[in-house]
């Protein structure tokens, strides 16, 4: 038996656990609150810090949409050329090469094709550029605001305009 159990009896020992156990509990319930989803980790951030990388994950936010949405224009561009594309090579199959004005109608498709190449290829790039400004702000974010302690205050302080 511990010694606190044998000089003051179990209702002492029971009091100590339960003390102890709620100083624990309380130390876990004061603990600063933490931006991203792990554990806490470094020092909290200061005021300047907090807002700093409050701003960031704005940014973040509105990079992510951004992003999202030259991705989904772009699969949608794609989707819309393979549907003109299997639609071209039926009407290449199907081509009379002795009548002019099917060959003429059948060329300005061609180059309708060859517009919708050009410009699927010059928007590939803006997606690629806005992937890698998305990912250094990413690395920004992690660096120096993920899972790192913030004092409540300091937020409210924040959205409150001080």
């Amino acid at each position: 038996m511990s010694s606190v159990h044998q000089a003051h009896g179990p209702r002492l020992a029971a009091r100590v656990i339960a003390a102890a156990l709620a100083a624990l509990l309380a130390s876990a319930a004061a603990a600063d609150p933490v931006l991203g989803d792990g554990p806490a980790r470094g020092k909290p951030l200061s005021l300047a810090q907090l807002r700093a990388c409050l701003d960031l994950q704005e940014r973040l936010e509105s990079q992510g949409a951004a992003m999202q949405t030259l991705q989904s224009e772009l699969d949608a561009a794609r989707a819309d050329f393979q549907r003109f594309d299997t639609a071209l090579q039926a009407e290449r199959a199907a081509l009379d090469p002795t009548s002019k004005p099917a060959v003429d109608a059948y060329n300005a498709r061609l180059e309708e094709r060859r517009r919708r190449i050009a410009d699927y290829e010059a928007r590939t790039p803006v997606l690629t550029e806005a992937v890698a400004a998305y990912t250094a702000l990413r690395q920004d974010w992690i660096a120096g605001c993920d899972d790192r302690p913030y004092d409540e205050d300091d937020y409210a302080a924040i959205f409150s305009g001080r």
